[in-house]
């Protein structure tokens, strides 16, 4: 059969939104767990915020 005529059922289209879906949020939960785990900035233009280490700063300065 040729592929010219094919066009794509509801279903199908349902399931690639899914797909799509489902990709976009593991992706982001992915990007949100690897800035935790960094330390680096969440999000667009926001940091994460820092606590301060232990000692209070105090090893640094040594």
């Amino acid at each position: 059969m040729s592929q010219e005529g094919h066009r794509a059922t509801r279903l199908e289209l349902f399931f690639d939104l899914a797909f799509v879906f489902a990709f976009t949020q593991l992706s982001r939960l992915m990007a949100l767990q690897h800035n935790a785990d960094a330390g680096a900035p969440t999000g667009l233009g926001r940091s994460a915020p820092r606590t301060p280490p232990p000692d209070g700063g105090q090893e640094a300065a040594r």
